[in-house]
Parts: C-alpha cells; structure tokens; sequence
C-alpha cells in the first residue's frame, strides 16, 4: 500500500507535514488541529463552483454554437447557396461545416476536462488554466468584435474564462 498524507494540504510523500497524535489513536496534521480546517474546505468548496460554473458555460455556448449555427445559419445558407456559386461543390460544404463546428468542439472538451476536476475534487493545473482562459476569452473576444455588441456567446465565454481562472488560483 501507498503511503497517505495527513491532510489536504500535505499529500503523501511531501516534506513538512507535522502530524501530531490525536485522540483515537489517528495521527492528524497541526493544520487540521489548528482549527483552519472549515476554512481551507470553504476555499476548495469555492474552488469545485467556480470550476463548475466554467465546465457549465463552456459546454452550453458549445452546445448552442453547434446546434443553432446548424439549424439557423448552416442549413439556410446551404439551402439557399447549395446548387451554384462556391458552395456548390459538396466538398467546400463539408469542410465550411467542419470548420464551423471546430470551436465548439474545442469548448466542449475543455468543459469536459473542467467537469472532471471538479468532479475529482482537484484544481485544474496551470497549464490547462491557461489554455482554457485563452481559448475562452480569445473567442469572447473575437465574438465581441465581429457583432460588436454583446451576444450570449461572448458573455458565456467570458464567464468561463474567469470563472476557470478564479477556480484555479
């Protein structure tokens, strides 16, 4: 068997973890003894929300980008361009769709790595903050400028972005 940490704070195989004999016979960490241990869970608590607040905006501007940029802005376009002009070959059809779909894809899977964050209890690392802050705020922002004027989208990008980014510091 692996060995266990004392605590939250100090996992197994880390140096520093004073444990200090508690009654019952278990060995407790100074830190959860000190009285600080409703407050550390109130920060991971708050951490798990933001995150999850970030996986559910990322995974419903994915949802209404593909599903209502197909119904509302794809099949018209197709049905009333599809015999002539540029996207007369069914080739130029199937990459535009693809390309179209790509974004969502993307904030799709980083709303599935945020849901298994929270779901697994731990904070996003920081390379993974990063990115998703970037891809979420990059397309609020390119959103924002191409309407130029707030939209769902860009609302629901930029709280995904912050939401992720408070979630992981």
């Amino acid at each position: 068997m692996g060995r266990v940490g004392c605590c939250l704070l100090h996992p197994a195989g880390r140096s520093g973890a004073r444990v200090v004999a508690a009654r019952r016979g278990r060995a407790k960490c100074r830190a959860q003894n000190s009285g600080g241990k409703r407050w550390r869970q109130a920060i991971i608590a708050s951490m798990n929300t933001a995150l999850l607040i970030s996986s559910l905006a990322g995974a419903a501007t994915a949802f209404g980008h593909s599903w209502l940029g197909e119904t509302m802005i794809l099949r018209p376009l197709y049905r009333e361009h599809g015999g002539e002009g540029v996207l007369a070959p069914a080739a130029t059809r199937r990459v535009l769709r693809a390309v179209f779909h790509l974004p969502s894809l993307a904030w799709a899977l980083t709303a599935i790595m945020t849901f298994g964050f929270v779901y697994h209890g731990t904070t996003a690392p920081m390379f993974f903050t990063v990115y998703g802050a970037v891809l979420y705020g990059l397309s609020a922002a390119g959103n924002l400028w191409g309407l130029r004027r707030p939209h769902v989208g860009n609302i629901l990008l930029t709280i995904a972005a912050t939401a992720l980014v408070i979630g992981a510091v």
